[in-house]
């Protein structure tokens, strides 16, 4: 319960930080992102061993917050958080993009339940 308590404050923090600065956070991530053929948008920054794209934020008074990028990005496309109980689902099914239209709010059980269904089909 607590690693999910901190990471629902962090991003009511980030929230509130994301619409007092949101010109000034797209053009620094602006920077790292690049078109494929396939039509996502991929995150070319630091990338976890999950495969998804991270990004380090600097809140007032000196807290620090890492966060997957293309949760950021939904923020920024939305004006609001990921509902509680929810994640975002990548149905493009590269963790790498940040296109906000390739995310799906859905249940932490749908996004299970899809994922798991997605490695049956490609033979995982």
């Amino acid at each position: 319960m607590g690693k999910t308590k901190n990471r629902v404050d962090a991003l009511a923090v980030l929230t509130h930080h994301v619409r007092r600065n949101k010109e000034r956070i797209i053009a620094r991530l602006s920077k790292w992102v690049e078109w494929s053929p396939s039509g996502c948008l991929l995150w070319r920054g630091t990338i976890k061993r999950d495969g998804y794209g991270c990004v380090n934020f600097r809140m007032p008074p000196n807290k620090h917050i890492q966060i997957r990028v293309h949760i950021l990005f939904w923020v920024l496309a939305n004006n609001r958080n990921v509902r509680k109980g929810f994640e975002l689902d990548h149905t493009c099914q590269t963790p790498t993009c940040v296109l906000p239209h390739h995310l799906n709010e859905v249940t932490e059980q749908v996004n299970k339940s899809m994922v798991h269904e997605r490695r049956r089909l490609n033979g995982y």
